[in-house]
């Protein structure tokens, strides 16, 4: 697990109080290593519509602590955009590493948009079984 000092996680906990895109900026290129402030950092870039941006940022936290956040959130955001092939496929690797109710719900939701009601219908029976 990566160390933070008790002053930088305030600072990140500010910048998500007041979505200050700016300071997380900052704080991410003073600490581009952390996987948590990059994984704020990224989760700030979608709420400004920043997409492409915050993709990226993703995609370099897989085989981190933070490897199925960013897989999750990479699913959202391909669920949001439409892509929804590509949003079954980041849920199912979210799966693949551990029992997550909220991506077999998020699957549940693409399987639907696919057409396949019979998928959707086994994710959403599966969550009452949780």
């Amino acid at each position: 697990m990566e160390y933070l000092d008790s002053s930088i996680k305030n600072k990140i906990k500010k910048a998500k109080e007041k979505q200050d895109l700016k300071a997380m900026e900052r704080l991410h290129r003073k600490n581009h290593e952390n996987s948590l402030i990059k994984f704020e950092y990224a989760k700030l870039l979608v709420l400004n519509n920043q997409i492409d941006k915050a993709k990226k940022i993703y995609l370099k936290l897989f085989n981190t602590n933070y490897d199925c956040y960013a897989k999750f959130e990479l699913g959202k955001i391909e669920y949001s955009l439409g892509n929804y092939e590509n949003a079954k496929e980041y849920m199912l690797l979210v799966l693949n590493t551990k029992n997550d109710s909220y991506a077999r719900y998020e699957l549940g939701r693409t399987e639907l948009k696919l057409g396949n009601y019979d998928k959707a219908h086994t994710y959403f029976e599966q969550l009452l079984n949780d």
